[in-house]
């Protein structure tokens, strides 16, 4: 896949990049592939990569890594901290906080395996007694998937698709939405609201004409359609089948109303119609491709 240079008027922040640096070389001296996820990885994407306006803040890094047993992952842990960039968060079993003293920020820092380490159910459950459980389908598809985007010169960072946050953000908003105020359920309609903008007007005229007329020429709808039907190819259709079901379910009672009170914003009729009509056509996208 070719290599997405960051234009140096929307270069990321030196201290931000230089975290990402450490992880990227203690993950390659380890050989454990790897993945950004999480809002940072949503952010670069709509901001350094497409030139979009910022969106919810974020101050902490989350990383998919693919190891295949739990004894690699606790050597990159080991590695990490014997750096001396990274400390321990002694009640997270996978959080660690960067030491500001060396990298320039303090920040909590998330690695979360999959591979090798996965149930049969596509979940993780933590060593020793397997209370913490999460759901990581779909990390593997956007690793292989991956956008390669040089956050500065020599460093290049793998960083999911929008699809792929899509799918990862869905699932993690399952997993613990009720527990995070509604920052998952915020960053996939964060994605949805800038579909249009991340596809463009050349993908949706020239290649998706039809769907955009389906969609009585609305691009926003067609647009969030078209990133369900890619999500949908991303993972497979009996994943995309239950992620529909999830949102079918969730989305009136709880994955809305998170997205609006996060927001700050009322839940007027409008606001709350515009981003169902959004979540809907997302479905639709899941459910029947294109």
């Amino acid at each position: 896949m070719p290599i997405i240079s960051i234009p140096s008027s929307r270069a990321l922040d030196p201290a931000l990049a230089e975290v990402l640096g450490r992880i990227d070389a203690a993950c390659t001296a380890q050989g454990v592939p790897y993945l950004l996820t999480g809002a940072m990885a949503r952010e670069i994407l709509l901001v350094q990569v497409h030139g979009l306006p910022p969106g919810r803040a974020t101050r902490d890094m989350d990383f998919g890594v693919l190891v295949k047993t739990w004894a690699a992952f606790m050597a990159l842990k080991a590695a990490l901290v014997q750096s001396g960039d990274f400390v321990t968060d002694h009640s997270v079993q996978h959080r660690l906080y960067t030491v500001p003293e060396r990298l320039g920020v303090r920040m909590p820092v998330d690695l979360v395996p999959f591979g090798g380490v996965e149930t049969p159910m596509g979940t993780v459950a933590w060593p020793p007694d397997g209370e913490v459980v999460m759901d990581v389908r779909g990390y593997e598809a956007a690793h292989h998937h991956a956008l390669q985007v040089q956050v500065r010169p020599g460093l290049v960072i793998p960083l999911p698709s929008a699809q792929g946050i899509a799918v990862m953000k869905i699932l993690a908003w399952k997993d613990r939405g009720g527990a995070t105020q509604g920052r998952d359920a915020i960053d996939l309609v964060e994605i949805l609201e800038r579909a249009e903008d991340i596809l463009g007007l050349d993908v949706l005229y020239d290649k998706h004409l039809d769907v955009v007329e389906t969609w009585g020429g609305d691009l926003r709808l067609a647009a969030a359609c078209i990133l369900g039907a890619q999500a949908r190819v991303l993972v497979g259709d009996t994943l995309a089948g239950e992620l529909a079901e999830i949102l079918v379910h969730g989305k009136e009672t709880t994955l809305i109303p998170q997205a609006l009170r996060g927001r700050g914003a009322e839940q007027s009729s409008g606001g709350y119609e515009a981003i169902e009509g959004l979540v809907n056509a997302l479905i639709t996208g899941l459910q029947q491709g294109i």
